[in-house]
């Protein structure tokens, strides 16, 4: 329900996903955030490899899954994060995320755009969503409680990013309901 409120700030009328999300995706968002103990709050399915066509929505779908991740959260200054292999994808997730906040009056009350940062914070629990460059450096030694890599089929091609998905697995191990999402469309190699 959530997910599917969140409107498309770069499509004519800004439709809902309710509307305009394919139903594809909409099963994986209930799949990831349905699947959790209620008791112990693990998450059944923590992590989640979509191979997708281009030009499916993958990057905006993706940014707008995290954004729901931020809203969904319970628990204090949890930090998410979303990267991509290039400058011009990270922002164009972040351009969806922070549109779809700046459409809704109650999430532009709830959650602060730190546009210079590209960050999102979550005024009432201080939980965080960073959306970034793919950069071994900055992932490591994180404490994270979801991340999604768009484009893996890129970032793998990176020195060190096996390391750094390494980290980014280990940084959720405390945290019961972390998950981790990879997102890519079919390499040409």
């Amino acid at each position: 329900a959530v997910f599917n409120k969140l409107r498309l700030a770069d499509v004519i009328g800004t439709p809902a996903l309710g509307e305009a999300a394919g139903e594809w995706f909409r099963e994986i968002v209930r799949a990831l955030f349905g699947g959790m103990d209620p008791e112990t709050q693990e998450r059944f399915i923590r992590e989640v490899f979509l191979l997708i066509p281009k030009k499916s929505g993958k990057t905006t779908y993706g940014a707008l899954l995290m954004l729901t991740a931020l809203l969904l959260n319970r628990r204090p200054n949890a930090r998410f994060i979303m990267t991509a292999p290039v400058h011009d994808t990270a922002e164009r997730a972040f351009s969806a995320a922070s549109g779809a906040i700046a459409l809704d009056p109650v999430l532009s009350k709830k959650l602060h755009v730190r546009d210079h940062l590209k960050i999102i914070v979550h005024r009432e629990t201080g939980a965080t969503l960073q959306i970034m460059t793919f950069d071994p450096s900055v992932l490591t030694g994180q404490l994270i409680a979801g991340a999604l890599i768009d484009e893996l089929h890129v970032v793998a091609k990176m020195s060190k990013a096996p390391s750094a998905i390494r980290q980014i697995r280990g940084g959720m191990l405390p945290f019961p309901e972390a998950f981790l999402v990879f997102i890519t469309t079919q390499s040409e190699e």
